[in-house]
């Protein structure tokens, strides 16, 4: 399943690039993120996160894909039975605004690959609203 979101954010590129890339300030726009610790470094990083999806608690890892200050920031995370693929875009859209591009791939296996078909909107509403948060937690900065 793929799909692509984008919006506009009244911030600098450099600005929502660091912002978008500081660890310490990840939980400030995902509520969800419990716990986060960095378990690689070379040659990208890779981080184990545990969010909290109500009472559910789910561990995933982050790993950094490609990394090209400020236009391009490449994730992927794996969870059980889920593989998500970010690619993330930036772009100066005029004066003091970026144009963030999201483009989204899941792969699913297991016992996901059936439940996914019943779950397509949840996942892109997630992105959705994980894309908002971070659009307004920057430009309160």
């Amino acid at each position: 399943m793929r799909f692509e979101k984008s919006l506009t954010i009244r911030k600098s590129i450099s600005e929502v690039y660091a912002l978008y890339t500081d660890r310490k300030q990840m939980s400030k726009w995902q509520p969800d993120l419990t716990n986060s610790r960095q378990v690689e470094s070379y040659p990208l990083p890779k981080y184990t996160h545990q969010i909290s999806l109500g009472r559910r608690k789910l561990k995933m890892t982050e790993t950094t894909l490609h990394q090209h200050r400020p236009d391009r920031f490449d994730i992927q995370y794996k969870l059980k039975g889920v593989t998500q693929t970010v690619k993330n875009r930036f772009s100066e859209s005029g004066p003091g605004e970026t144009l963030w591009n999201c483009m989204t791939e899941y792969q699913f296996s297991g016992i996901m690959k059936f439940i996914s078909v019943f779950m397509k909107g949840n996942f892109r509403s997630q992105t959705e609203i994980t894309m908002d948060n971070f659009r307004r937690f920057a430009e309160s900065r």
